[in-house]
């Protein structure tokens, strides 16, 4: 970039720069410019936050090269190897060399000490104001501030990370997983810390959300580390429903839970499947223990139902009754179908009706 270095305040009115000094000769502001064709080489030009292009920093200075005609832009010294773009006049303060008179030493020496005076305070003023765009680095986090106008993909206020910089200085800027875009140093800031976690922070947990406990200090009955689903959700805390967990007293602070992993998730649903052919085995068992008998006890007379139609001539869904125990095996005979080929064992048949609660010997509970 050809970016002039070194360029000191001199004076300044009511906050507008009047006059600078660079290369030890002094520069005066220039009013009344109507055309490139009124600017000289040597002039040095201002570039305001408005007119910051690819290649050029807002509030920096360049050098003005002539123009001929009556356009609108004046041309500056863009690169090292004498490129030039043009910007609009009226987004550009235009400086011209002083001419030079001669002056008494007493004159001349307390010029030179205002004019020092000056600078150290301007120097002072600047160092203060610094933005802070000319320490970001890559890894820094920034917030986008207005600038005149806005991006396609991001908004004014988005965090954005720096991944790189252009050859003109400017930052390669990219968030989430949308595409990465440079940025003027004049659009961005650097963000706070504050700001930089409130961006990273894991979304709020909603009802259906599979989590984690994270930590336990509201005496919630949930332990750190159980897995389960998000059910009811309040302010601050939520109730998360853990397989073979309680079911009151079961809320847990949102920051003190965080979103279950794929492979935590799928722990989850296997826990839940378990539970589910648990829970349907001990509804089961039930029905032999109140019938007082052992689980899968069946006996002569029993009225069943085919569950496995495999090893046999009967087919799943048909009803018949037990009129035959052969060691392991039963006969069930069905109406209407050969009494042959219709051994079963246990597992493969479900009870409908058990002997003992017949009313009639036609097989009808």
């Amino acid at each position: 970039m050809a970016k002039l270095q070194n360029v000191t305040t001199v004076n300044m009115i009511d906050g507008e720069i009047t006059a600078i000094k660079y290369n030890g000769a002094v520069y005066t502001k220039v009013d009344g410019i109507a055309c490139g064709s009124d600017v000289v080489d040597g002039d040095i030009g201002l570039i305001s936050e408005e007119a910051a292009l690819a290649s050029f920093h807002a509030n920096s200075y360049y050098e003005a090269k002539t123009r001929t005609g009556s356009s609108r832009f004046i041309r500056f010294k863009a690169g090292n190897d004498g490129r030039a773009d043009g910007i609009k006049l009226n987004r550009v303060t235009l400086f011209r060399k002083a001419e030079t008179t001669t002056a008494s030493a007493p004159f001349a020496e307390m010029v030179v000490s205002r004019v020092e005076a000056v600078e150290k305070r301007m120097n002072a003023i600047e160092t203060k104001l610094a933005p802070e765009s000319e320490a970001l680095k890559v890894g820094d986090y920034v917030v986008i501030k207005p600038s005149g106008y806005l991006l396609k993909t991001y908004k004014v206020g988005d965090i954005l990370l720096i991944t790189g910089f252009r050859g003109n200085g400017f930052p390669i800027v990219k968030a989430d997983d949308r595409e990465s875009e440079f940025m003027n140093t004049a659009q961005i800031r650097k963000a706070t810390d504050a700001e930089v976690a409130a961006a990273m922070a894991p979304p709020k947990p909603k009802t259906g959300d599979i989590v984690v406990i994270t930590a336990n200090t509201n005496n919630s009955n949930n332990y750190v580390g159980d897995i389960g689903k998000v059910g009811e959700c309040r302010t601050s805390v939520a109730r998360v429903e853990v397989v073979g967990g309680r079911t009151v007293g079961n809320w847990t602070y949102y920051t003190e839970m965080r979103l279950a992993t794929p492979a935590e998730i799928k722990q989850y649903e296997d826990g839940v499947r378990q539970a589910e052919v648990v829970a349907k085995q001990a509804a089961k068992d039930s029905v032999f223990t109140k019938a007082g008998r052992k689980y899968k006890e069946l006996r002569k007379d029993d009225v069943v139902r085919i569950t496995d139609g495999s090893g046999h001539n009967l087919d799943v869904g048909d009803v018949g009754i037990i009129t035959e125990l052969s060691n392991s095996f039963y006969r069930v005979t069905v109406s209407g179908k050969m009494d042959a080929g219709n051994l079963t064992m246990a597992k493969q048949l479900e009870i409908v009706c058990f002997a003992e609660n017949r009313v009639d010997a036609k097989g009808a509970c």
